[in-house]
């Protein structure tokens, strides 16, 4: 049987290691002026190609934007119609407050009229401008090379 090592006495590994660069004679210190390890080499370069058979498309934002001025578009109109529809609700089952509703109505009523025009004309205007632009073919020059007019 062995016996255990004495006080002060331990193996090798039992031993803590010296600090950075306080070895013996190793030069365990810190090269700063060392190139970096280039990263190793990719077989493809670029973004990653999209599997075969699908179709990528660049971002187009005109059909969100045409459905957006559509539905901004829609929910004025059905604002107003709401706001005329309860005003002939409320006016048919209270008679009496027919001043009160007149009094609401000129205030609230030219402002959503005023709103939903503009909608719906920027929305149809923009229609027509964008129908325009696609049936419009490009103007032909008059003249010679130098494109003066003779």
């Amino acid at each position: 049987m062995t016996e255990p090592p004495a006080q002060g006495q331990g193996t090798a590994s039992d031993q803590p290691e010296p600090a950075l660069g306080q070895g013996e004679g190793s030069s365990d210190a810190i090269d700063l002026d060392a190139q970096p390890v280039p990263p190793p080499p990719t077989t493809a370069s670029g973004p990653p190609s999209p599997p075969p058979g699908s179709f990528e498309r660049p971002f187009d934002p005109n059909p969100a934007r045409e459905s957006v001025r559509g539905l901004i578009a829609q929910w004025l109109v059905l604002l107003l119609a709401g706001i005329v529809t309860a005003a002939f609700w409320f006016a048919a089952w209270r008679p009496d407050a027919r001043d009160s509703l007149k009094d609401l109505l000129q205030v609230v009523l030219g402002p959503v009229v005023a709103l939903v025009g503009s909608a719906t004309g920027y929305y149809f205007g923009s229609e027509r401008a964008a129908a325009a632009t696609q049936q419009t073919p490009a103007p032909a020059t008059q003249g010679g090379s130098n494109g003066s007019v003779s």
